[in-house]
C-alpha cells in the first residue's frame, strides 16, 4: 500500500515537474548541476552494472534500454529534479576499475546545452550512508572550444554526490532489472 501510495505521488510530482517547466528542488542533482528545467532533456537511456572489463574501446558491454518518452523515463528525469543529493569528494568507490551498479544517460537539447550536452549519472555503491552516485558533465561543443581557449583540455567534469533519500529507481538492483527487461 505504501509503494502504490509512493508512486503515486512520484506520478503527480512527474506531472508536475514536465507540465510546469519549473526548476531543481534545491539540493537535487539538478539544481547541483545548474540544470533549470526537466523540458531541457531530450533523451534518457539507462544501463545495467558493468566493469571496466565490460567497456571494449570506450563502447559499454551492458544492457541498455532507451527510456526516452516512456513512464520510466520520466521517472528519472523527475527524479534528477527531485531526489536530494549531497555533493562529496571523490570516494574510494570512484577508483579507476571500480564496477559501475548502474547508469542513466540525459542526453540535453541543443538549444539549452550552454556548458553541458549529456549528464551520465554512475551509480557507484549503496550502503547505509545512501547511494553513492558519480554525475559525469559532457561539455557542449561551444564550451569545450571556449575552455581550449583557456588551455583546458577537458571534454567534461565529475562530481560525486550521495543520494540522501531512499529512491527506488536508483538502488542498483532496480536500475539492473529495469535495463534488463526492457534491454534492445
Amino acid at each position: 500500500m505504501m509503494k502504490r501510495k509512493g508512486l503515486l505521488c512520484m506520478g503527480f510530482l512527474l506531472l508536475f515537474l514536465l507540465f510546469s517547466g519549473c526548476g531543481a528542488e534545491e539540493n537535487s542533482i539538478a539544481w547541483h548541476i545548474g540544470l533549470t528545467s526537466a523540458s531541457q532533456i531530450e533523451t534518457v537511456r539507462i544501463y545495467s552494472g558493468f566493469s571496466a572489463s565490460d567497456a571494449v574501446n570506450g563502447v559499454i558491454r551492458a544492457e541498455s534500454a532507451d527510456l526516452t518518452g516512456t513512464g520510466e523515463g520520466r521517472q528519472y528525469i523527475a527524479s534528477l529534479f527531485s531526489t536530494q543529493a549531497e555533493k562529496i569528494q571523490a570516494p574510494e568507490a570512484a577508483l579507476p576499475g571500480t564496477a559501475v551498479k548502474g547508469m542513466a544517460v540525459f542526453a540535453l537539447k541543443t538549444d539549452s546545452r550552454p556548458a553541458y550536452q549529456e549528464i551520465t549519472i554512475r551509480i557507484k555503491e549503496a550502503d547505509e550512508e545512501g547511494v553513492t552516485v558519480e554525475a559525469y558533465l559532457s561539455y557542449s561543443e561551444a564550451e569545450r572550444l571556449r575552455r581550449m581557449e583557456e588551455e583546458d583540455r577537458s571534454l567534461g567534469e565529475t562530481r560525486f554526490f550521495v543520494l540522501k533519500e531512499e529512491n527506488e529507481i536508483w538502488q542498483p538492483g532496480y536500475l539492473e532489472k529495469l535495463a534488463e527487461s526492457r534491454a534492445e
